[in-house]
């Protein structure tokens, strides 16, 4: 019976471990389950077939299934294995590694995961180096060409989870190499262009005249001149040991998104190929055509945007950090129901929030995972994605399936609460980050045990959890709490001189963010009057791109014939992108210039302003 295995001696973390085996068979296609802790690499014969597992909780492993065509006779299986061994926001969840695999024809299981699959420590991946990539990612690969096949040995059982899931969504596209061009070239120095961003894994075909160590970084712009590599602890790049003569890797335990590689070397060599290997899940996206060109490719941009921002699950952005995020994810869900034909990439992200559980009620701050930090305002948005869902398709199981956590959300929020209001979650594991404007942004010292942003949102939770509620038959209203909250809101932070809400009481801080989910909820005297504020008022905070959601949901719930200025500023905001040779839209407005030269240039959330907007305002 198969069982979990690893090498014997090998639980060290940042580790590749190979295992191969051998199967005589017919010439014929067959099936094969495999999961492995973190990340598999499956080749057979010396082809690669296919990598990535599927990464769930530990108590509800996930098996993919392929199909493979074995050979007539002897067929060599070589599987690679990376395990992380740490905790970190993309998909690393602190789990014991592990791989698990059988194979079957139409009757029988023909080979099986057991400790007579033999196993041994990477010699060419070299483990423990433990070098941060990002924070988000984890650590970067090292990687030497000249070091043999290792010594194997017989693998050892592990105990873990085996009541295995069926993969809730559909494995990548595997589209090989992305057609680059060479645009720079100069002694110990080659840079190539993929042509537009693009995700996949890093592959070359390199010929060198003597053993030496090359980087490979990679990168969205070359505004510097050559790839930002480093930037602020971060390191965007792979450390190679080429050997004598020809050298061809694949790294397929690791996708990166970028539009720019470059290598860095001391002695002659030759690029044969230099790119990515192309990734992309098997969308079903939605035919619009724009009798405007410029609204053609600010949208066509907006969907490759996309498409670089989902993989195994919704992802915020694919060079810098690949998590999934409430907020962003939401936005990105939008945009999906209204332009995309792939329900099961949406409700298999849910259900990675729905599967999330901390004590004290909250969500993490990505999926899957056990870090520690979490941002308050973004377990609420998950009951916008929750009764999004259900309106979009009438998943009612689903819905049922979320209650118990919306209410562990509701629960943390009220035994938070003093006067009537939500206060701010002010420990050291709580991060009250609004938007990426200064002040909201949760660095900013704030003079205020509340705000106004928090508990907007959680009136926003209680008006969905009734109807939620209704949907269900539970008996339980939050009429009359919904009724005081909005009573304190304006109490405590409605300036009216301004018309306007403030951030916190006296704090002479008005953001369009806020004012605009003020008007959405019905909370303001007078909607129209505040609506001029906000789009006249200098002082007034804008939002960033993202944000921009929720004031362009604003206007049209104030008056549909907004939808003409809608248009106008999405069209005004993102040509400007697309001017500075966007292939994909950036996290905000500054670029790659924001966050101190870490500004991501494809971001879902930005991404999905213009899918969702233009196809609710049916502009094709």
């Amino acid at each position: 019976m198969a069982c979990w295995i690893w090498n014997k001696g090998n639980l060290i973390e940042d580790s590749y471990v190979e295992f191969t085996f051998e199967l005589n068979y017919e010439e014929k296609e067959v099936e094969m389950f495999i999961g492995a802790v973190n990340n598999y690499s499956l080749y057979i014969n010396g082809n690669f077939i296919n990598s990535s597992s599927y990464h769930s909780y530990p108590y509800a492993p996930v098996l993919d299934q392929l199909k493979i065509k074995l050979s007539k006779g002897i067929n060599r299986f070589h599987i690679i294995v990376y395990n992380s061994g740490v905790t970190g926001c993309m998909f690393f969840y602190n789990d014991a590694p592990g791989l698990y695999f059988y194979i079957k024809d139409e009757k029988n299981i023909i080979k099986e995961s057991d400790e007579n699959v033999l196993s041994a420590l990477s010699e060419n991946y070299i483990s423990n180096k433990k070098v941060s990539m990002t924070g988000q990612i984890g650590f970067k690969q090292f990687y030497d060409f000249t070091k043999d096949e290792p010594h194997y040995q017989k693998s050892v059982k592990i105990t873990k989870q085996t009541n295995f899931q069926t993969r809730p969504n559909k494995k990548c596209l595997l589209l090989g190499r992305i057609n680059t061009k060479t645009i720079k070239e100069e002694s110990g120095l080659t840079i190539v262009d993929t042509g537009k961003e693009s995700v996949g894994f890093l592959d070359f075909n390199i010929d060198s005249e003597s053993e030496q160590d090359v980087i490979v970084s990679f990168g969205e712009h070359i505004v510097d001149g050559k790839v930002r590599r480093l930037i602020h602890g971060r390191d965007f790049s792979y450390s190679i040991r080429l050997r004598e003569g020809n050298n061809q890797f694949l790294s397929t335990l690791k996708r990166i998104g970028a539009r720019y590689i470059q290598i860095d070397y001391s002695q002659p060599l030759k690029v044969n190929y230099l790119g990515l290997y192309k990734v992309e899940y098997p969308f079903v996206i939605k035919s619009r055509k724009f009798t405007d060109d410029l609204d053609q490719k600010i949208y066509d941009t907006a969907i490759n945007t996309l498409k670089c921002c989902y993989h195994e699950h919704f992802e915020d952005c694919p060079w810098r950090e690949q998590s999934l995020y409430t907020l962003d994810s939401r936005l990105q869900m939008l945009a999906y129901y209204q332009g995309f034909d792939n329900q099961e990439a949406i409700s298999s992200s849910i259900d990675l929030m729905l599967n999330d559980w901390r004590k004290d009620g909250q969500l993490n701050i990505c999926f899957p995972t056990d870090a520690s930090l979490v941002i308050p305002s973004y377990s609420l948005y998950l009951f916008d994605i929750v009764w999004e869902n259900y309106k979009y398709t009438h998943n009612i199981d689903l819905l049922k399936r979320s209650n118990s956590k919306l209410e562990s959300i509701l629960e943390s929020f009220v035994a938070n609460m003093e006067d009537g209001l939500v206060n701010r979650f002010y420990k050291e594991s709580y991060w009250n980050f609004y938007e990426w404007k200064k002040g909201y942004e949760g660095y900013t010292h704030v003079d205020s045990k509340n705000d106004s942003m928090i508990n907007l949102l959680f009136l926003n939770c209680l008006m969905i959890k009734n109807e939620i509620n209704k949907v269900l038959n539970i008996s339980k209203d939050y009429s009359n709490d919904i009724k005081s909250l909005k009573q304190k809101i304006i109490k405590e932070f409605y300036n009216s001189e301004r018309k306007l809400i403030d951030f916190y009481k006296n704090g002479n801080m008005f953001s369009a963010l806020i004012n605009s989910l003020a008007v959405s909820l019905d909370v303001v005297p007078n909607k129209e009057i505040t609506i001029h504020h906000i789009l006249n008022d200098k002082d007034i905070v804008q939002p960033t791109l993202a944000m921009k959601y929720f004031l362009y949901d604003a206007l049209l719930k104030t008056d549909k014939s907004f939808g003409r200025f809608i248009l106008e500023d999405i069209r005004k905001t993102y040509k400007k992108m697309l001017d500075d040779g966007a292939t994909s839209f950036f996290e905000t407005e500054l670029g790659e210039k924001d966050f101190d030269g870490a500004g991501s240039l494809c971001h879902g959330w930005s991404g999905a302003i213009p899918i969702y907007f233009y196809n609710i305002l049916k502009i094709f």
